[in-house]
C-alpha cells in the first residue's frame, strides 16, 4: 500500500485549455481557443489565434464502450459485504471520468461528468429504454453533486509520473469513482454509473423518454447549459440512464478490524474439562456379565487435545474394573487362535471375537507384549476406540476405496493370471515327465533328445551336442537315425539283439569295439601354396577349439586329467583374447583372429596334442575323446527336461516387475498394496468432529485456543484404518498379503509426507504414541470467530516476540520472517485449525527477556483496494469512552446513538461529505493528507489498509489470559 500514488483527476491538453473553470454548479459549453506561435528573426514571437472551438460534452455520449469498466468493489452479486466500506468502480482510460467535463480544474478540484450512486435495489428496478437502461432514483439516496470532486481519483502504478495539478504525463493504472453513501446492514443494493449533468441524462435516455414519473421528456437546447443531473433539495424522484450497474448485499456490521478484535482466549479450564468424552465400560459386550453395578467411565480424548491433562471423569472406573476388563479383552482377542490350535478358549462369549488391530502386520495371531504397542493398542479402551474409528471409515467408504485400489493394481492381475497359467502347465508337464521320461534308461533318454542336442545346454559352458561330440561315442550313434534303427521292435534290433539303451552307455566310455577316430583335426600341409596362410589358420583354429571343448567337457564330467587340460588351455597364448570366439564355435572368425600369430598358436596346440597322445599327460582325456558316465549325462539331460525352470524363465522374459513388487520366488504370486496418500484427519473430521476434538461444538464463538496433537490416538487411528483396509482387500480377493500400509498420512501437510512408517516395520521397542515420523513440536491454534466466516482468507502466522519496552510490554519482532502454518484445516465456516512447528515449552513460557516467547498474528489479506471508515464500537453502559482522531486510521462513521466524537466523519443524508471540515488528526506527519483539500487526499484518507492483531501465545493457556 505504501507504493500507491493518487491524483485528483486526469485531464489531457484539450481539457486544460478549456476557458471555463469548474464552479461546482451549472457550466456553459466547453470551448477553447486554438493558437499557433510563429518564431521570427531575432527570437521574435507572433501568436496567431483561431476562432473559439466547442468541445464534445456529456450530452454527446450515448453509452460506454465495452471494456471501459474493469473492476467493481464489492464484486457483482457479492453477499455478506461489510457495510462500513464504500462501493467503487474502476474505469479505463484513466482520464475517462473527466474527459467530457466542460471545465478545467479549480484549485485542484474537478467534477467528473459521471458518478457512482448506490440505491436500494428493492426501490430501484432497472427498466429498458430506447437509449440506455434507466432507474427512477429517490433523491434522498443520491449524493450531492457539488461534492463529487472528492470521490473520483486516479491511482497510478508505482514508478509512473504525474503532471502538475494532475495532468496526464504517462499512462496511469486506473481511474476510480467512489460512492460516499453509508450502507446499512442486511440490504441488497444496486450500484449504478450514471451521468452527472442533465445533458448526459437527455442523451442517455433517448428520444421520447420522460425525465421522471409524470414528467415530460427532456430536450436539449441548441447551446446547452450543463446543469447538475439532480438537486438534493428536490423532492421528486429523478430518472437516470445507467452506463453500468451491478448488485450486492451487505451483511452484519463489522469489518476485519472490528471482528478480529472480538477474539478472546477460550477458558482453559472449560476446554480441559470438555476435551475428554466419558465412555462407560460397565458392560463391554451385549449380554455379558456387567463389570460393575454402577457406572464405570473412562475419559477418551481425540486427535487434538489441550496442553493440559484432562480431569478424571465422574464415576471413574476403578482399578478392579479396568483389570477385569483387560482380562476379558485378552481372552476374547486370543480366542480365535486358541480354537485353531485345538485348545478351548478362555472365554465363552462366542466364536466372533473383536479385531486384533495391527497383529497381522507383524505376523502375530495372538495378543503379545513384544512388540509392546500391540498390547497397548488392543487392551486400551481409548486406543481401541481410535482404531475402531479408522476401521469405520473403511467400512463406510469401501466401494470407493476398492475402486481406487483396483485402478492402482494395473497389470498385476494379468501378471498373476500368467503366473497361474505357468503354474498349471508346469504341474502338468512335470507329471508327464515323471510318467514318460523318468523311467527311460540312460541311452533311451539321449536318444529321445537327439533332435535337440545342439540346443540343449547341459551346463553353463556345454551343450549336449558338444558333450556327445567330445565323448568316445562313435559319431552317428547318438543320431536320430541310429536311434530309429535300434528302437525296440525294429528289424535291426531284432536281428542283432542290440539296443540303444545298451550300446550308448558303453560307447560313451569307449567300451564298444568300433574303429576309433581322433577328435583332433590334423594340421595337414596346404595343397595350394597361394592359400596356405588361410588353410593353416583354419587348421590351427580347429585344433584350438577341439582342445578347448575336450577340456570343458572333461571338467563338467569331472574326468581325471580334465582340470590339468583346462589349466593348459587357459595358459595358452591368445586364449584370453579369443575365448569368446572359441565358445561361439565360428572357425572362420577365430581363424581370422589368430592369423597374425599362427606360429605361436600352432606350437602351443602341437605341444598339447603331443603331451596328450604320446605322454598321456591328461589322464583319461585322449585324442579319442572323453569317457563320460552315461548316468551322469542322462541325469543332467533328464533334469533339463523338467519344464518348471524354463517355464518361469520364459515368463520372466515377458514381464518387468518393479523391485518393490518382486515376489520372494519366481513361482510366488505378485502381491501389491494400494497407496492412498490422503490426509485421514479430514476423514475423521468429516465423520465425527467430536472425535477430531471432543468438545469442539461447545467452544464459544470468537474464541482462540492452543492445542497439541494426541500421538497415541493418531497412531491407533492409522492402525485401525490400515487393519480394516487389509481385511477388505482379502475379502475382495485383491492380490495382497495383508501386511501392507495403504494409509500413512494423517495431517494434511502440503507435501503429504507420511506420519508413520509401514506397520510391518513396527518391531522396535517404541511405545504406542512414540512412532510418529514428523516433529512432535506441533502446536495447533484453534480459531472460532466471525472473522473467519466473513474473511476466509485471513492470514495467521507466528512471530517471535521482541524484548520488552519501557512499560514491560512485548511486541512482535519487526523485520523477521513470520512462521507460516504447516497446514490449515477448515473445521467449519467459522472455525480453522492452524498448525505450527513450535516446541510446546516455547509456547507455554511467559514472555521475558531470556525467553521472549511467540505471538500469533492475525492479518487481513490485502489483495483488494477498498475505501471506507471504521465501524463505531458498540458503547458499553455510560459513560462511553471518548473516541479521538489520533490518526486517519481512526476515522469512523458516526455512532448510531447520535453522540459526537472527534473521529466522526462528516455525514449529510447518509453520505460522507468531502467538502466539510474534518480533522486533522493528532499525528504530525509531514506528508499527512488533509480532508477537504482534493480527491487525492480523500483517497489516501479513506483507503482501508490491511489490519493485523497479535496475540501472545502463553496468554492462551492462562486462566486469566486475554487478547
Amino acid at each position: 500500500m505504501s507504493d500507491l500514488l493518487f491524483s485528483s483527476y486526469a485531464q489531457g491538453p484539450l481539457g486544460e485549455a478549456i476557458k471555463t473553470v469548474d464552479t461546482m454548479d451549472t457550466l456553459p459549453p466547453a470551448t477553447f481557443t486554438p493558437s499557433v506561435t510563429l518564431l521570427g528573426p531575432e527570437e521574435t514571437k507572433d501568436v496567431v489565434k483561431g476562432r473559439d472551438t466547442r468541445l464534445l460534452g456529456p450530452g454527446d455520449v450515448a453509452g460506454l464502450a465495452p471494456g471501459c469498466v474493469v473492476r467493481s468493489e464489492p464484486a457483482a452479486d457479492a453477499t455478506d459485504v461489510e457495510p462500513n466500506y464504500l462501493a467503487s468502480v474502476e474505469v479505463t482510460p484513466a482520464e475517462l471520468p473527466w474527459v467530457l467535463t466542460p471545465a478545467r480544474a479549480n484549485e485542484g478540484r474537478l467534477r467528473p461528468w459521471m458518478v457512482l450512486v448506490v440505491l436500494e435495489k428493492a426501490g430501484a428496478p432497472l427498466a429498458e429504454g430506447p437509449g440506455l437502461p434507466f432507474v427512477d432514483a429517490d433523491i434522498g439516496q443520491l449524493p450531492d453533486l457539488r461534492d463529487s470532486w472528492g470521490w473520483a481519483h486516479v491511482q497510478w502504478a508505482p514508478g509512473e509520473g504525474m503532471g502538475a495539478g494532475g495532468g496526464v504525463q504517462a499512462d496511469p493504472a486506473v481511474a476510480r469513482l467512489v460512492c460516499p453513501r453509508r450502507l446499512a446492514a442486511g440490504v441488497t443494493y444496486r450500484a449504478c454509473l450514471v451521468p452527472a449533468f442533465d445533458t448526459g441524462v437527455v442523451a442517455g435516455l433517448g428520444p421520447g423518454v420522460a425525465a421522471g414519473p409524470g414528467a415530460s421528456p427532456r430536450t436539449s437546447p441548441d447551446v446547452p447549459q450543463h446543469k447538475p443531473a439532480w438537486n438534493i433539495d428536490d423532492t421528486e424522484p429523478v430518472r437516470l440512464p445507467v452506463y453500468h450497474e451491478w448488485s450486492f448485499t451487505t451483511g452484519p456490521a463489522g469489518d476485519f478490524e472490528q471482528l478480529v478484535t472480538r477474539l478472546k482466549p477460550a477458558d482453559p479450564e472449560s476446554l480441559r474439562v470438555s476435551a475428554a468424552r466419558p465412555v462407560d465400560v460397565r458392560a463391554p459386550w451385549p449380554g455379558s456379565t456387567p463389570l460393575s453395578d454402577t457406572a464405570q467411565t473412562i475419559g477418551v480424548q481425540g486427535a487434538l487435545v489441550p496442553f493440559s491433562d484432562p480431569p478424571e471423569p465422574t464415576d471413574a472406573a476403578t482399578s478392579e474394573v479396568t483389570g477385569e476388563l483387560d482380562r476379558r479383552l485378552r481372552a476374547q482377542l486370543d480366542a480365535p487362535a486358541q480354537r485353531l490350535l485345538g485348545a478351548p478358549p478362555d472365554d465363552d462369549t462366542g466364536s466372533l471375537a473383536p479385531p486384533l488391530y495391527g497383529a497381522r502386520h507383524v505376523s502375530q495371531e495372538r495378543l503379545v507384549d513384544d512388540p509392546a504397542w500391540i498390547g497397548a493398542l488392543n487392551t486400551s479402551v481409548a486406543n481401541r476406540i481410535a482404531a475402531g474409528l479408522g476401521a469405520q471409515y473403511v467400512r463406510a467408504q469401501q466401494e470407493d476405496l476398492m475402486a481406487k485400489a483396483w485402478e492402482q493394481v494395473g497389470a498385476i492381475r494379468e501378471a498373476n493370471r500368467r503366473h497361474a497359467t505357468v503354474e498349471l502347465t508346469t504341474a502338468v508337464t512335470e507329471r508327464m515327465h515323471e510318467r514318460h521320461v523318468a523311467p527311460l534308461e540312460h541311452g533311451e533318454v539321449l536318444a529321445l533328445v537327439a533332435p535337440a542336442q545342439a540346443r540343449m545346454r547341459t551346463s553353463d559352458s556345454t551343450t549336449l551336442s558338444m558333450e556327445l561330440g567330445m565323448s568316445r561315442l562313435t559319431d552317428g550313434v547318438s543320431s536320430s537315425a541310429f536311434a530309429r534303427r535300434l528302437r525296440p521292435g525294429a528289424k535291426l534290433a531284432r536281428r542283432s539283439g542290440v539296443s540303444v539303451s545298451g550300446i550308448v552307455p558303453r560307447g560313451l566310455v569307449g567300451e564298444v569295439d568300433v574303429p576309433a577316430g581322433s577328435r583332433i583335426v590334423p594340421a595337414t600341409p596346404p595343397v595350394d601354396p597361394a592359400g596356405s596362410a588361410t588353410v593353416m589358420s583354419r587348421a590351427a583354429a580347429g585344433q584350438l577349439m577341439v582342445i578347448s571343448a575336450l577340456a570343458g567337457v572333461a571338467s563338467v564330467n569331472e574326468v581325471a586329467g580334465g582340470a590339468d587340460l583346462q589349466a593348459r588351455v587357459e595358459a595358452m597364448p591368445l586364449v584370453a583374447e579369443v575365448g569368446g570366439l572359441m565358445a561361439a564355435g565360428d572357425v572362420g572368425t577365430l581363424a581370422a583372429a589368430i592369423a597374425g600369430d599362427i606360429g605361436t598358436v600352432t606350437a602351443a596346440t602341437g605341444q598339447v596334442i603331443a603331451d596328450m597322445t604320446e605322454h598321456q599327460a591328461f589322464g583319461d582325456v585322449s585324442e579319442g575323446g572323453v569317457p563320460i558316465a552315461a548316468e551322469q549325462i542322462a541325469a543332467r539331460v533328464s533334469s533339463k527336461l523338467l519344464p518348471g525352470e524354463s517355464h518361469w524363465n520364459r515368463l520372466a522374459s515377458q514381464m518387468s516387475i518393479p523391485e518393490q513388487l518382486a515376489p520372494a520366488g519366481p513361482a510366488d504370486p505378485i502381491m501389491a498394496c494400494p497407496r492412498f496418500p490422503v490426509p485421514t484427519a479430514l476423514a475423521l473430521l468429516d465423520a465425527d468432529p467430536e472425535w477430531f476434538m471432543p468438545g469442539l461444538s461447545g467452544v464459544p464463538a470468537n474464541r482462540v485456543a492452543l492445542l497439541r496433537q494426541n500421538s497415541a490416538f493418531i497412531e491407533s487411528y492409522l492402525v485401525g484404518i490400515n487393519h480394516e483396509m487389509m481385511r477388505e482387500l482379502l475379502w475382495r480377493e485383491y492380490p495382497t498379503d495383508r501386511r501392507g500400509t495403504p494409509f500413512t498420512t494423517f495431517w494434511p501437510r502440503p507435501d503429504l509426507s507420511p506420519d508413520i512408517e509401514p506397520l510391518d516395520t513396527w518391531t522396535g521397542p517404541q511405545a504406542l504414541g512414540d512412532r510418529l515420523l514428523q516433529d512432535e513440536a506441533l502446536a495447533v491454534l484453534l480459531v472460532r470467530g466471525d472473522v473467519l466466516r466473513r474473511y476466509p482468507g485471513t492470514v495467521v502466522t507466528a512471530v517471535r516476540s521482541g524484548p520488552p519496552d519501557a512499560q514491560g510490554r512485548h511486541r512482535p519482532l519487526d523485520g523477521v520472517d513470520a512462521l507460516v502454518p504447516t497446514f490449515v484445516i477448515q473445521v467449519d465456516a467459522q472455525t480453522n485449525a492452524y498448525a505450527f512447528a513450535i516446541p510446546e515449552p516455547e509456547l507455554l513460557t511467559p514472555a521475558s527477556v531470556e525467553a521472549p516467547g511467540w505471538f500469533f498474528v492475525f492479518a487481513e489479506n490485502g489483495y483488494r483496494m477498498r475505501f471506507g471508515f471504521d465501524v463505531p464500537p458498540d458503547p458499553p453502559d455510560p459513560p462511553a469512552p471518548p473516541r479521538n482522531l489520533n490518526s486517519w486510521n481512526d476515522a469512523a462513521w458516526p455512532a448510531p446513538d447520535g453522540s459526537s466524537h472527534p473521529a466522526d466523519v462528516p455525514v449529510v443524508r447518509s453520505h460522507a461529505i468531502a467538502g466539510l471540515p474534518f480533522g486533522p488528526p493528532g499525528d504530525t506527519a509531514a506528508d499527512r493528507p488533509l480532508w477537504n483539500r482534493d480527491a487525492a487526499d480523500i483517497a489516501r484518507i479513506t483507503l482501508q489498509k490491511p489490519f493485523r492483531v497479535a496475540v501472545q501465545a502463553d496468554l492462551l493457556v492462562r486462566p486469566e489470559g486475554g487478547v
